[in-house]
């Protein structure tokens, strides 16, 4: 029996944050029909427990529909200051043409946004899994793992996001951080991992002396038949704003 091969391919923008605002809007890549959207917020403070009451775009025909993810909404509130928010959000079917998105926030924040277009997910479906773990707590390691995402799915498309209280540096392979377009990770830190079969995955931080952090995740379903190349599609890209 013949074994057929479908790619996955990824669209990436990670836009730092412009103003604070409790409606931030940003320009992003363009959507287009019939693809999966995965955006990642990172909200930081002064105002803790931020949360995200819809995201909306101007794709032709109206919005695209946004859900949010349930269970992965996390935050730390760390007794240095450290104040963060994060969520996830998808979007199972898209439209086209959507260039510009709005995050509807329960308070002002410097939002971080990062924005996955995927072709190759299962469309129409739920994610699959999600953890959101809030005021974490680790001391003085280098390196951290933070908590994991179990998936029984043949292979599947996880996505991460949070912060710690100095900042995850950098993320341990399988797993593909987005930094900025000059090699700088945001104190906002995203990764993301296409998995080849069921299992239990988790990310491993680069980092430096901590004490607290807050972590997001979410799976996301492929095709349980068809085997997926693993390798990431080339076109990541960042914000130029």
């Amino acid at each position: 029996m013949e074994v057929q091969i479908k790619m996955i391919t990824i669209d990436a923008i990670s836009i730092p944050p412009q103003f604070e605002d409790i409606n931030p809007f940003f320009n992003i890549t363009p959507t287009k029909a019939n693809c999966f959207l995965i955006v990642t917020v990172g909200m930081p403070g002064p105002t803790p427990n931020i949360t995200v009451s819809s995201i909306t775009d101007n794709a032709s025909g109206g919005t695209n529909l946004y859900q949010q993810v349930p269970g992965a909404y996390s935050f730390v509130n760390g007794g240095d200051g450290e104040i963060f928010s994060f969520d996830i959000w998808y979007c199972s079917n898209s439209k086209a043409n959507g260039t510009q998105l709005t995050a509807n926030l329960s308070a002002t924040s410097n939002t971080q946004i990062v924005v996955y277009q995927l072709y190759g997910l299962n469309l129409g479906e739920s994610p699959e899994a999600a953890v959101g773990i809030s005021n974490g707590s680790f001391t003085g390691l280098l390196t951290y793992s933070t908590p994991p995402i179990t998936t029984s799915a043949f292979s599947s498309f996880i996505v991460v996001v949070g912060d710690a209280s100095w900042g995850f540096a950098n993320v341990a392979l399988p797993w593909s951080g987005l930094p900025d377009a000059n090699g700088n990770y945001f104190s906002t830190t995203t990764a993301y991992l296409i998995t080849d079969g069921p299992g239990t995955y988790t990310p491993t931080w680069q980092t430096q002396n901590t004490n607290n952090y807050a972590m997001s995740g979410a799976s996301f379903q492929g095709d349980q038949i068809l085997a997926f190349d693993t390798t990431p599609g080339t076109n990541i890209g960042w914000s130029v704003e």
